[in-house]
């Protein structure tokens, strides 16, 4: 069903003359050396022919004791795969946004409570004076938000945490003193490796 050969057919036929592609010949002595000398041999993706075209598969595979043979497991990933490359793919187009984003951002996620400051962009790092080595890890409030606008700051975190969508005009410590910036808030999915960006 999987492959869409009659069993008819294939059994009897070598299995490189119908399921290994001909463009991977290295990738075919490779395993049929390691089937030669090893029982069983870990996971190993590799991509396979189907009736209706090439697909990856997770292959494992055990040798009779006496090496008379043995059993081939095919596990298909290809939907995976595709999802994996897709998200990929957005994620690098997310990354190069989020680098040349005119305005400071950085991404953040929550630890104990607090936002902590995973990424800086590096207009980030040129409005706040703060390089990317000192920000990443640390607390978003204890970087740059003023000692006397703590308990302000703690209150505008615990609304990004609930959900809620911020647009606030705020002060904020730099490296050179204090400005005067507006705040917005884009929160993910909590699918996500962060739980957010702030934008300055």
């Amino acid at each position: 069903e999987t492959f869409g050969y009659e069993a008819a057919d294939i059994v009897g036929e070598p299995i490189d003359a119908y399921l290994v592609p001909e463009d991977w010949p290295t990738e075919r002595v490779d395993i049929n050396r390691r089937a030669r000398d090893d029982t069983v041999v870990d996971s190993k993706e590799v991509a396979r022919q189907t009736a209706d075209g090439t697909r990856e598969f997770l292959l494992q595979y055990a040798v009779y004791d006496d090496e008379s043979g043995g059993f081939v497991t095919y596990t298909d990933i290809t939907e995976r795969k595709l999802r994996e490359q897709e998200l990929k793919r957005k994620n690098t187009r997310l990354r190069a946004l989020f680098e040349h984003f005119p305005e400071p951002t950085v991404a953040y996620e929550y630890r104990d409570g607090k936002a902590h400051i995973s990424d800086a962009n590096e207009a980030f790092t040129e409005t706040f004076g703060y390089t990317p080595e000192t920000a990443v890890g640390t607390s978003v409030n204890e970087l740059i938000v003023p000692p006397d606008r703590l308990e302000k700051a703690q209150r505008i975190t615990d609304r990004v945490k609930a959900g809620d969508r911020i647009d606030n005009e705020l002060t904020r410590e730099t490296a050179s003193g204090r400005g005067d910036f507006r705040f917005r808030n884009i929160r993910l999915p909590e699918e996500n490796s962060i739980d957010g960006y702030g934008i300055y």
